[in-house]
């Protein structure tokens, strides 16, 4: 089954906005067990900004 959610993150990074979508898989305990991305629909593959968004979803933990 597949699900969205969204995590706003702030950046200090001085490259400007832009919105990083990264894919992952949790697992049944709600831990995330795999981080990809930029995915389709990303608007910016900054390497700073995409590093925090890995890592934000890499912290993540999820509940049914």
């Amino acid at each position: 089954m597949k699900h969205t959610g969204y995590l706003h993150l702030a950046s200090n990074s001085g490259r400007g906005p832009g919105k990083v979508i990264i894919e992952i898989v949790v697992d049944k305990d709600g831990n995330v067990t795999t981080v990809n991305g930029p995915a389709r629909g990303s608007t910016t593959s900054a390497p700073v900004l995409v590093a925090k968004a890995k890592q934000a979803a890499k912290n993540a933990k999820f509940s049914k």
